[in-house]
């Protein structure tokens, strides 16, 4: 069973569209200084279909700071290989605490503090490789018990 088959297509919304529409490039949204010094210096964003990074150059951001210090960065982008619209958001508190939201509206927070510029797209990296990792190793176990 190919990904396509596995995970739902995703059809862009007005909010989507306008948000590629009107999003900022990164160099109009990164480096951001925390008040301890930290710096966030871009993000980037997987596929929601294939899981590969999705170039810069073919991201927007929107960047709000809803209270003082704490940023909320929504990153929409397009895969070239998939053609898929992927969106992710993130908050960074001001201690640089970095959170993301899920599909559900939920926020997960990282359970360290950075003494380094934040790697978001490393964490995000990880996490999408080891969930298709577990879903490969389920499906072979399955498989196998078919047999």
């Amino acid at each position: 069973m190919t990904r396509e088959a596995t995970k739902p297509f995703r059809i862009a919304t007005e909010e989507d569209r306008e948000a590629v529409r009107d999003g900022l490039e990164a160099e109009a949204v990164f480096p951001i200084t925390l008040p301890e010094g930290q710096k966030v210096t871009g993000v980037e964003i997987g596929c929601e279909g294939c899981g590969e990074p999705i170039p810069k150059n073919d991201t927007r951001f929107r960047h709000q700071e809803p209270v003082p210090d704490t940023h909320v960065i929504e990153a929409l982008g397009v895969c070239r290989s998939c053609r898929l619209l992927s969106r992710s958001t993130r908050r960074v508190m001001p201690d640089g605490r970095l959170q993301w939201q899920l599909d559900n509206g939920t926020w997960v927070e990282s359970t360290f503090l950075q003494a380094r510029p934040i790697p978001w797209w490393d964490l995000d990296r990880q996490i999408r490789r080891a969930a298709r990792r577990l879903v490969r190793w389920c499906a072979r176990a399955l498989l196998q018990r078919l047999r």
